[in-house]
């Protein structure tokens, strides 16, 4: 920071300053000043030198090193012309030229590092009757002799960036301002975050409609979780629209609701967090069907399929059941979760032969809206019973509580994987799609399922009139491989992993793989077919196509979204249910799938 400079002044302070404003003039006279009289020397303020002056001196003595060393670089021509006699000659004249030199190197860095005149702020005024007795001359440090050399004034290389302290941004800004802008109706903000999502993304979306339908019944707006590595939550890498199409799920939310639904971008989300002059408040709730989880709380309700405990304290970051959630510590600061214990809902799972036994989503939301369970759990008991702002919902459950009355919008995949996905299919015309999905599955049977699988495309692709036009048969499959026309042995691991939780892969997983390649190899039963899949025509894009051509969000400039087993998935996917033929792995080989087109049935051992 730019400080005022005070004046220097010759004559002792406690001198009193002449009463005439004008200024007065230094005594020639060597006599003695009575009494009566004072003097006062002034002194002319010293010569300053502008940093225009340094500039005009360092460019003088650069054009005199350029001539310097024009004339030295002549030399050897000198040389030349005058004999090899010349050579002690040029020695000895070198002399001065090199004594120049180090004369105006000294010069120049005397020149370079000289103090420049401070500007001050703002210049202070001074009444008539004072005098100015001295230049501005700047404050230097005190150096002593442990100090690091030090430059003065100092350089600023760039301008700090201070984040705005949260008194400056929210000076005059009221709680129900800040909501009326978040939240439609002017009311005040009842939100929904849905902190983790147990299952990954294809059955994750199924949850994810569970959580709308939650928000819908509490009239509470839903915030969009972020997405990544095939997984659903507040932590997740990227935005909710990475994965999906974002205008699906709102239509989801004004079905259930009734159209009084809500939806709020993670992003909103958090600016409303620090726009808020109050810390909102947040409750952690828990829904889990392991019972050996339970907490040490006291429990609140107990009935056939469900139990409800409230924690005796409040929730703390370290805990155990947050190792999900780890970006809660430093991103979500603003939430107060202070105010409220966290619940914990324990569901069993349905049970097949008694499937009312398993409580329902409307005695979940119920639970949650009663007064009794807020009282429970509010750390100040005292304090007037009122909902938090903020639900923030964990949820680890693997069967769905609430059945809509109708059926839903589905929700869709983003518009750019579609159009990804068809650039992936359209060089090969009407094909089949194989979904074939191992984690599951006993690795020893996997060879006998992948010679049933060769059946099935036997039969199917010589049907002319179930097959006509197919040349092309697509593997979507969470094992990695490589291209049709590599050798069995020469798989390789894809750049991505295909699934979050499935890494250990055995010979079992390969000789599978393998067999089904040999298929399609030469004078094999599907020779006259193509066997390709996912990382066979990424690479294919990728070489004919610009960086810029491969960008699956606009949050992803440098196509990191490629390494996402999320995407890698969902590609797959989309790809099957773009094509004209579908087979699905069958029970005991793998997981059953179906899509929206012609379904074939499954192979199965």
């Amino acid at each position: 920071m730019l400080r005022s400079r005070s004046l220097r002044q010759t004559a002792s302070s406690s001198e009193a300053l002449p009463e005439h404003a004008d200024h007065p003039q230094p005594a020639l006279s060597s006599e003695k000043p009575n009494g009566s009289c004072r003097v006062s020397l002034i002194r002319a303020p010293p010569a300053v030198k502008t940093p225009n002056w340094s500039c005009r001196r360092i460019l003088r003595y650069l054009l005199a090193s350029l001539f310097l060393v024009s004339c030295w670089l002549s030399f050897p021509r000198l040389l030349k012309v005058l004999g090899p006699n010349s050579v002690e000659v040029a020695s000895q004249s070198a002399q001065p030229i090199l004594q120049v030199f180090s004369d105006l190197k000294h010069r120049i860095s005397s020149a370079k590092f000289a103090a420049s005149p401070p500007v001050a702020s703002s210049m202070q005024q001074h009444s008539p009757d004072q005098q100015y007795h001295g230049a501005l001359e700047p404050e230097r440090p005190k150096v002593t002799k442990d100090s690091p050399p030090l430059r003065w004034p100092p350089m600023i290389t760039a301008v700090p960036e201070v984040p705005p302290s949260s008194d400056a941004t929210r000076v005059g800004v009221t709680n129900s301002a800040i909501d009326s802008q978040f939240c439609s109706g002017g009311q005040q903000c009842r939100i929904l975050l849905p902190l983790w999502i147990g299952e990954q993304e294809s059955r994750g979306r199924m949850h994810l409609t569970q959580l709308v339908q939650l928000a819908a019944s509490l009239n509470r707006t839903f915030v969009l979780p972020n997405v990544g590595k095939s997984r659903l939550g507040t932590c997740g890498k990227w935005s909710f629209e990475a994965y999906y199409n974002t205008g699906s799920i709102a239509k989801q939310l004004k079905e259930v609701s009734g159209g009084t639904g809500r939806v709020m971008l993670m992003d909103d989300f958090r600016t409303w967090l620090d726009m808020r002059p109050d810390s909102p408040s947040g409750q952690m709730v828990f829904f889990q069907e392991d019972l050996s989880l339970t907490p040490e709380g006291t429990l609140l309700a107990s009935d056939e399929g469900l139990s409800l405990f409230v924690d005796h304290a409040p929730l703390q970051l370290a805990d155990g059941r947050l190792k999900n959630a780890y970006c809660m510590k430093t991103k979500y600061r603003g939430l107060s979760l202070n105010e409220y214990h966290p619940l914990s809902l324990y569901l069993t799972a349905p049970d097949p032969i008694f499937p009312a036994a398993t409580a329902s989503g409307d005695v979940l939301s119920s639970l949650l809206k009663q007064s009794y369970t807020a009282q429970q759990s509010l750390e100040n008991t005292s304090a007037a019973i009122s909902e938090p702002d903020v639900l923030v919902v964990h949820w680890d459950l693997r069967h769905m509580p609430f059945t809509p009355t109708s059926p839903l919008p589905a929700l869709e995949y983003s518009e750019k994987l579609w159009q990804m996905a068809r650039r992936l299919t359209s060089a090969h015309g009407p094909y089949l799609a194989v979904h074939w999905r191992m984690e599951t599955v006993e690795p020893a049977v996997l060879p006998d399922c992948a010679e049933a699988l060769v059946d099935t495309l036997s039969t199917l692709l010589a049907d002319p009139t179930l097959a006509a036009g197919v040349r092309t048969v697509w593997l979507a499959t969470d094992v990695p491989w490589s291209g049709s026309t590599a050798a069995a042995d020469a798989l390789v691991r894809s750049p991505a992993q295909r699934s979050n939780t499935f890494k250990a892969f055995t010979d079992d997983h390969f000789e599978a793989i393998a067999i089904v390649k040999a298929a399609f190899a030469s004078e094999g039963p599907l020779e006259a077919w193509r066997l390709t899949g996912l990382g066979e025509q990424i690479q294919r894009l990728r070489m004919a196509n610009k960086a810029d051509d491969m960008v699956l969000a606009h949050e992803d400039d440098l196509g990191m979204l490629w390494e996402d087993s999320g995407i890698w998935g969902i590609l797959d996917k989309t790809a099957a249910m773009d094509s004209a033929l579908f087979v699905s792995g069958a029970r005991g080989c793998g997981r059953v799938r179906c899509v929206e087109f012609y379904y074939y049935p499954s192979f199965h051992d």
